[in-house]
């Protein structure tokens, strides 16, 4: 998955807002990395205790990718494609 920041315009900003929408974050979903996104984004950060920068990278990826699958469950081909 790619680093995507503020401003950043994409389908992983798409699966980026679904996946917060899974872990009960009220965000629009939207092509358009915006302050909204970045503010649930930082939330969800710091509830995982990661770097609450706003930027998702790796780490923060991971914890997304996993909001609501059971620990040893595959993910969806469409997730590991992105």
């Amino acid at each position: 998955m790619k680093t995507i920041k503020l401003g950043y315009e994409g389908d992983e900003v798409v699966f980026l807002c679904q996946a917060l929408v899974r872990g009960g974050y009220l965000v629009a979903e939207s092509r358009v990395f915006t302050k909204e996104v970045k503010d649930a984004v930082i939330d969800f950060q710091k509830k995982h205790q990661l770097d609450a920068d706003g930027i998702v990278g790796y780490r923060s990826w991971e914890a997304l990718l996993f909001i609501g699958h059971e620990a040893g469950e595959q993910l969806p081909k469409r997730i590991l494609s992105l």
